[in-house]
């Protein structure tokens, strides 16, 4: 519930990325709570859905937790970076540029 106050938000509050950070080093349960069930994966896959503000501070949040070692830098391996993986715009984007 704190994660999506934080994405309604207008601008992005620190009290938020302070109040899940605190959660994360609380308990390993939050920890591992937070970087599987609701978040970076889940964020990550439907990132192209969300609108600029809401997209802002979940950067923000997920930058704040990182910086902060309150979640682990592994949420990134759900990130694959090879041409399998690119969108049609992207690889017409890229075939551009050469």
């Amino acid at each position: 519930m704190v994660i999506e106050h934080c994405f309604q938000e207008r601008l992005y509050s620190t009290f938020y990325g302070l109040v899940n950070e605190r959660f994360c080093k609380l308990n390993r349960i939050w920890n591992e709570s937070f970087e599987k069930a609701f978040a970076f994966e889940t964020y990550y896959d439907t990132i192209h859905r969300y609108e600029t503000n809401r997209l802002c501070n979940i950067a923000r949040l997920f930058g704040h937790l990182l910086a902060n070692d309150a979640i682990s830098w592994t949420v990134f391996q759900v990130i694959k970076m090879n041409g399998d993986n690119m969108t049609s715009s992207s690889q017409d984007h890229d075939a551009g540029s050469h």
